[in-house]
């Protein structure tokens, strides 16, 4: 059992957000999960887990979990019983690392897709996503007994275990929603999806909800609770022996776990058949029952625990001290639920935590066998109209049919009236009343209250009615198997427990356990009118009518008649916003502020439309006009039939990207100013500048003068702007890594440089003015060699044949593929698909558009058109985006010419293969610890490691505890260090010598081999190579003997520079070293240290300085890669007053 809470930044990346954001979820859940914290971090998302270990404890089952590449994974709380036979039909296909229900959730899942989740029999609220369609899914189970909480606006999408976890991140809009006042004060609780905030929502029980590129695209039930009663086809007797059957395999499932197990029993007919099911399974738990000492069910608890031969305990307690604890139960139910019955659940979880972590209860028996007295009411099926047993259900249910009169809009529609459809399409009237309890008070507040009271102690709640056989089952028996007649209940399941209780128990009437709510409140007079007074100050004073709300309390606690219950819904909710909300709230929310808000920074837009060329065009531009007036940009990229390409799979950029279209400026045209060549949609000539008349920077400065927010709708560069202005603007502008990959990979087969000629060949545009066949004449006579595009596949068939060419084949962009068609002709592509215009640019073809651009840039270009597409070619080329050296030159035109082959650009597919070379292994015949300061200093070791008598210690600065734990376990740690005068330690197992490490032996450096020369080998144990050189060790370790490194059982260090990884000399030279090191190592442990902060490297984030610990492989056995989180439980923050850094590529 775990807490999860994520957040996804949908437009612009904010570090600080995301390290508050990570700090706030680990304080606020860390009561449902205190075992371990585990988060996914990328550039804009961090998704955070708190695991409460249950099964497989080992830090194999911390999470995230990732599937094999990294790129899909899950943060998960819950349980899923049947994990086991799930997990096996997927071992042939899915390398499973631990034993936990969390991993099989995340293979089903990538198997089946979404229909995995209608398979998971148990409670869960998920995250699942795939980085490679910036995706993510949250789902929560069928029965609701995993809440979790959505919020979302235009900037940012968050969810969380709990509603305290969202309301403290800072930059919400908590705006309020009268519909969620209205819901709660008619029912007492929130009924899903509302909540009493307007853009936090619960996810529905048996929900998903999917996000794509920032954007909700689905929200829809997964599986469904629908009450349908079958006909009695067979005898009594068959549908109790199914039952027993069914309660027998959901007990047994429910009894997994590695830790104390105890079992809820009030002594009332569903707890005490879950405990005669216990007793069948063989286990002895340990029973628990609350109760004061005038009103209790002791006795019947206690006759059950007794035949069962449990270990019972009672908790007896008055009614003061319930009373005593309204704070804290306020506090533990996160939302408003006015249910009285918290509070001795709330004490009764304190006292169960104290010898258990998890606990068995009888929560959804009343519901799917029909326990609830006004169940009664289907025996008159028939006989009272459907509508009006409609109004008498809700009566008999608790509802408040006066909520309303405390509102301050009155004329809201009744809050009942939303489920009338829902029992007019029942087939019968209790098949309405079970639908619409095991959908509205089941989830929100039985399993709220059982869920966050629990969590609140670290107490895992198990309910074994609510498995997914015994629904099926309840929810098709025969009327007469539950109330066979006036005053019956539940009579499948008496039938059943007859068998194994005495008649005390099964015959005696629903007695329940609550405090009553009157008696809590007699005390609370002056503490619920000075609420009122306080909220009269807040947004909550424009959704309730207060002055009401204090005429009934003014009744109440004057003697006058008050429905008991009515006013407790009103006393939880007003001390719920006065007192318990305020302290959920970011600290800022009460910090006056010293100074006058700053207004909104401006937002520019550039509008890449049309083609690819148009698109790119305007890019640069605009980031060349960003770097020259600044402001805040966005890039607006329309997927539409010229382009349906996204950004991402073209091109890595720091600005955010929407995909709105100009009809969206268009429409909000008064926010903007439209800077474009023509007006071609009508903006009014207030909003819009004609930028053909603009000839210099001076006349672009004087409309960004006008501080309003700029739309750049452009094709064309300026022909004013400089080439250096263009170099700057394009440095931030990069291929897709994977695309740039591929056109390099090109190049280099192709031997492409400016020594050959670039023909891009555009027949569809321009057939009528290419003569292709004199190209191609003129091709085969020259000595020169070419590089061949051409939108026509004829064309690049002919060009092939001959030697001197290389073609690349791509697929027609721009994919005209109507020969002859004219250019406002309507035309169907090869799919078949109908356009009114000719062109149809698929995103496969755009893709491969930009990688004709990328080669021909490293050509020279003979142009056989006015095409921009070449214009865009030269441009590549000028800003180098593939990585050529500027002083590459053409070669001879002589063939055969072999040109110089540049130096490969280091790709995402490099950074990969780089970082599976460290990629810890999980040992088999060893575990870790940590040695050294819990801060910068401290290294995860193997335990062996203090077993070492010889330890070479490099680079020590002042701190030393590393050192000293070792010589204090009796090994002689040689120091080296030439930055100090004296090593800080005073240990006599340390000695310290005032030299650095160098490649060789030059003062003041010893090489590692004069070091390792200073040990006695005869005598040494486990040695250790320790380091850190602040950079010198890539230098060190290339030129230290693969034989010295193997002396050591360990090497532990601090590796500097990764930033540097896109170069491709330290990238290789890096690869090299830790290549050399693989020869007889294996890393065990790594760890980002949050000093140095994160880099992309090819698209992924990852730490400038990276510590890690390598364990040689002839002293360790190893069972494969460990799935062992990055940061692990081990890990502490170099900088504790920095969060730690997550590795989600490793």
């Amino acid at each position: 059992m775990c807490g999860i809470a994520g957040i996804w930044l949908k437009h612009t990346a904010d570090p600080q957000r995301l390290d508050r954001a990570a700090a706030h979820f680990r304080e606020s859940l860390h009561h449902r999960g205190p075992d371990a914290f585990g988060m996914h971090r990328s550039e804009r998302a961090l998704f955070v887990n708190l695991r409460l270990a249950i099964v497989d404890r080992g830090a194999v089952g911390n999470q995230p979990f990732y599937a094999p590449g990294g790129r899909q994974g899950i943060v998960y709380n819950g349980e899923v019983y049947n994990w086991a036979a799930l997990r096996q039909p997927l071992e042939a296909r899915f390398p499973f690392v631990s034993h936990t229900d969390t991993e099989v959730v995340l293979a089903s899942w990538l198997a089946q897709g979404d229909a995995a989740l209608a398979a998971l029999n148990g409670m869960f609220a998920v995250c699942l996503w795939e980085e490679d369609k910036s995706s993510f899914l949250l789902a929560r189970d069928r029965f609701g007994a995993k809440p979790l909480y959505v919020y979302e606006d235009e900037h940012c999408i968050a969810f969380a275990s709990e509603l305290k976890a969202l309301l403290g991140l800072d930059g919400l809009d908590l705006a309020l929603d009268p519909h969620g006042f209205q819901d709660y004060l008619a029912m007492r609780y929130n009924i899903a999806p509302r909540t009493q905030f307007r853009r936090i929502e619960k996810l529905p029980a048996g929900h998903l909800m999917r996000f794509e590129q920032g954007r909700r695209v689905e929200a829809r039930p997964f599986a469904t609770l629908a009450v349908h009663e079958a006909p009695q086809d067979r005898p009594e007797s068959d549908y109790v022996d199914e039952l027993d059957a069914l309660l027998t395999r959901s007990v047994q499932g429910q009894l997994m776990g590695e830790v104390p197990i105890g079992v809820l029993l009030s002594g009332g007919l569903d707890s005490s058949t879950i405990a005669a099911y216990v007793h069948k399974a063989g286990a002895h738990l340990k029973t628990y029952s609350i109760g004061f000492p005038e009103v209790n069910e002791f006795a019947y608890a206690r006759d059950v625990a007794q035949r069962f031969g449990l270990d019972h305990i009672e908790l007896c307690i008055t009614q003061d001290e319930l009373r005593a604890q309204t704070d804290r139960v306020l506090r533990e139910l996160d939302e408003p639920i006015a249910d009285p019955a918290c509070f001795a659940l709330s004490r009764l979880c304190q006292r169960i935590a104290e010898d258990v972590t998890v606990m068995l209860s009888g929560e959804g028996g009343d519901e799917l066998f029909a326990g609830y007295t006004q169940h009664q009411l289907a025996l008159n099926e028939g006989q009272l109209p459907r509508d009006a047993a409609f109004g008498q259900y809700f009566q008999r249910a608790a509802y408040n049919p006066e909520a309303n009169d405390w509102l301050r809009d009155k004329a809201l529609p009744a809050a009942h009236l939303r489920y009338r459809a829902g029992f007019d399409a029942a087939d019968t009237l209790l098949s309405g009343m079970q639908t619409y309890e095991l959908n509205t008070w089941l989830p929100e507040d039985l399993m709220m209250k059982a869920d966050k009271i629990g969590m609140a102690h670290s107490l895992e709640g198990r309910f074994p009615f609510l498995d997914n056989e015994v629904f099926e089952f309840a929810a098709r028996l025969p009327r007469a198997m539950k109330i066979p007649g006036p005053g019956t209940s539940k009579h499948v399941l008496r039938q059943l427990v007859a068998r194994h209780l005495p008649k005390s128990v099964i015959e005696r009437p629903k007695m329940g356990f609550s405090v009553p709510p009157g008696y809590i409140m007699a005390p609370m007079h002056g503490r619920l009118m000075g609420a009122i007074e306080q909220l009269r100050s807040t947004p909550v004073s424009e959704v309730l009518d207060l002055d009401t709300i204090a005429t009934l309390m003014t009744r109440l606690f004057t003697g006058q008649p008050v429905a008991g219950f009515k006013a407790w819904n009103i006393a939880v909710l007003l001390l719920w916003w006065a007192e318990v909300y305020p302290g959920y709230l970011p600290k800022s929310k009460f910090q006056p502020a010293a100074v006058a808000p700053l207004p909104a920074p401006v937002v520019h837009h550039v509008l890449c439309d049309g083609g690819l060329s148009n698109r790119f065009n305007a890019l640069v531009f605009a980031l060349v006009l960003r770097e020259r007036f600044g402001g805040e940009w966005r890039i607006s990229w329309p997927i539409n039939n010229w382009c349906e390409a996204p950004f991402h799979a073209l091109y890595e950029c720091e600005l955010p990207v929407d995909e709105h279209s100009i009809e969206h400026y268009k429409a909000h045209e008064h926010e903007h100013v439209l800077l474009m060549h023509e007006n071609q949609i009508g903006f009014g000539p207030e909003h819009l500048v004609i930028n053909h008349g603009l000839r210099s920077y001076d006349d672009y400065a004087r409309v960004f003068a006008q501080g309003r927010s700029v739309v750049y709708f452009n094709n064309l560069i300026p022909d004013f702007v400089p080439p250096e202005d263009l170099a700057l603007a394009l440095g931030r502008l990069r291929p897709n890594a994977e695309v740039a990959r591929r056109a390099s990979a090109f190049v280099r087969e192709h031997r492409i440089d400016t020594g050959v000629v670039g023909l891009h060949i555009r027949k569809t545009d321009f057939g009528g003015r290419v003569d292709d066949a004199a190209l191609f004449e003129q091709v085969r006579k020259s000595a020169s060699r070419y590089f061949v595009c051409s939108d026509a596949a004829s064309v690049n068939a002919r060009f092939k044949t001959l030697p001197n060419c290389a073609v690349f084949d791509k697929t027609a962009f721009p994919e005209k593929l109507v020969a002859g068609a004219g250019w406002q002709d309507h035309t169907e592509d090869a799919a078949g698909r109908r356009f009114g215009f000719n062109v149809s640019r698929s995103a496969t073809a755009v893709v491969e558009g930009l990688i004709d651009q990328l080669i021909l840039s490293r050509t020279h270009i003979m142009s056989t058109s006015a095409s921009t597409f070449l214009q865009t070619a030269r441009l590549f080329g000028t800003n180098d985006f593939l990585g050529a050296g500027p002083g590459e030159q053409a070669a001879s035109s002589a063939p055969p010419v072999v040109p110089k082959v540049p130096d490969a650009p280091v790709t995402q597919a490099d950074v990969l293969e780089f970082l599976n070379l460290i990629r810890p292994w999980q040992m088999s015949s060893d575990h870790k610890l940590r040695i050294g300061a819990d801060a910068d200093g401290g290294y995860v070791m193997p335990s062996s490691s203090l077993k070492s008598n010889a330890v070479i210690s490099i680079g020590i600065g002042n701190e030393v505890s590393f050192d000293e734990a070792l010589a204090a376990r009796g090994a002689r740690v040689l120091q080296f260090d030439h930055t100090i005068e004296a090593s800080p330690s005073r240990h006599p197992g340390c000695e310290f010598h005032r030299v650095g490490w160098g490649p060789d032996d030059a003062p003041p450096f010893l090489s590692l081999a004069s070091m390792v020369r200073m040990l006695d080998w005869s005598q040494a144990r486990h040695a250790i190579l320790k380091f850190d050189t602040e950079g010198a060790e890539w230098d060190c370790l290339t030129r230290a003997s693969g034989e010295d490194l193997a002396r050591f059982e360990v090497l532990t260090g601090e590796f500097h520079d990764f930033h540097n990884l896109v170069n491709r000399t330290f990238f290789d030279r890096a690869r090299a070293v830790f290549e050399k090191l693989g020869r007889t190592h294996r890393v065990i442990h790594l760890h980002g240290n949050n000093a140095g902060g994160m880099v992309m490297l090819g698209g992924l984030p990852f730490p400038r300085l990276l510590e890690l610990t390598w364990m040689r492989t002839a002293s360790a056995t190893f069972h494969g890669h460990s799935n062992e989180p990055i940061p692990g439980p081990l890990d502490r923050p170099n900088a504790p007053h920095l969060p730690d850094l997550v590795l989600r590529a490793l």
